[in-house]
């Protein structure tokens, strides 16, 4: 074999790879989360990698409901209107806010309820704590549903009240 052929074969191995690379990582990042447990645990590990990864934010975002996201996004313009910055509407999810403020025990840690198009998911911690977690099956997947505190000053529609 010349050069060329072995640099041609050096080409179709690395294309090849890429290839392999990129579908595992659609594999990895699909939305196929069949329990509500396993998009709750993926939506915190996401939370926590966020401290210095805005990918990892707005994927955390995207495992919202949309009535969560419709909540973020509202006070993402609010900011915008108040500050004058260009905020995104995973940017409100603000690093330590929605983070879980114990340790989930190792066994049992977390279970889900399911009624149909809604589960109950509740967190075990390590000393008996317990948090229970709304989650909505939306997009084809089980969605985390944050109570977001209603926006002081502002009317239904989001803007704010004379």
């Amino acid at each position: 074999m010349h050069l060329a052929g072995i640099c041609r074969a050096g080409i179709v191995v690395v294309t090849m790879r890429l290839w392999i690379a990129i579908v595992f990582l659609l594999a990895c990042t699909s939305e196929e989360v069949r329990r509500p447990e396993e998009s709750l645990t993926l939506f915190l590990d996401l939370l926590e990698r966020s401290r210095g990864d805005e990918l990892a934010l707005r994927d955390a975002y995207g495992l919202l409901a949309d009535e969560s996201r419709a909540g973020l996004t509202q006070r993402a313009q609010r900011a915008k209107t108040l500050s004058g910055g260009d905020y995104e509407p995973w940017q409100m999810l603000v690093s330590g806010s929605f983070r879980l403020k114990m340790p989930i025990a190792e066994r049992g840690g977390m279970r889900s309820q399911v009624e149909g198009e809604r589960a109950l998911v509740t967190v075990h911690g390590t000393r008996g704590q317990l948090v229970t977690v709304p989650m909505l099956w939306q997009r084809g997947g089980w969605r985390v549903l944050l109570k977001l505190p209603r926006i002081p000053g502002a009317d239904a529609f989001g803007t704010l009240s004379p």
